[in-house]
């Protein structure tokens, strides 16, 4: 699943970075990915010799991508703020 991609990709690239700059990339990353739908509407992908379902996979896969990233410092807090052995219920 992308949320265990994403986890992976938070541990080794973003662990260390503050929660900020995690925030403006994801989002700026996840605008940008959002924003080429209106290539699929327009249809230039198939210009580019890019099928439909592919495209709007990728698109879908990249914008869930971030999302799990951007999600995961939230998780990181919620697990340290509960009581110890009731860190599954955040989940």
């Amino acid at each position: 699943s992308l949320y265990f991609v994403g986890l992976v990709l938070y541990k080794l690239l973003f662990f260390e970075s503050s929660w900020r700059s995690i925030f403006i990339y994801t989002t700026l990353i996840g605008s940008l990915f959002s924003m080429l739908q209106i290539l699929l509407i327009l249809r230039i992908n198939l210009k580019l010799g890019i099928p439909d379902v592919v495209f709007a996979l990728g698109d879908t896969a990249v914008t869930s991508l971030m999302f799990s990233i951007q999600s995961m410092p939230a998780s990181i807090l919620f697990a340290m703020l509960v009581p110890e052995g009731s860190e599954g219920v955040t989940f």
